[in-house]
């Protein structure tokens, strides 16, 4: 697959979906690997790499 190709498939969406998916991992074992290929996505994209709001509402 051409990087051109891989790049017409990360839509906004999917984007989105992902970097709520990671957010949603918490502190997981396989989080920080999940953070770095959705930051690899957002690369691939072209765009800036995502923020993560790792706060933990509810939680004391």
């Amino acid at each position: 697959m051409k990087k051109q190709e891989l790049k017409e498939l990360l839509t906004p969406e999917f984007l989105s979906t992902l970097h709520t998916a990671v957010e949603c991992c918490n502190w997981d074992v396989d989080m920080i690997e999940t953070m770095k290929f959705c930051d690899w996505c957002y690369n691939v994209a072209g765009l800036p790499e995502p923020e993560y709001d790792m706060s933990f509402e509810g939680y004391d």
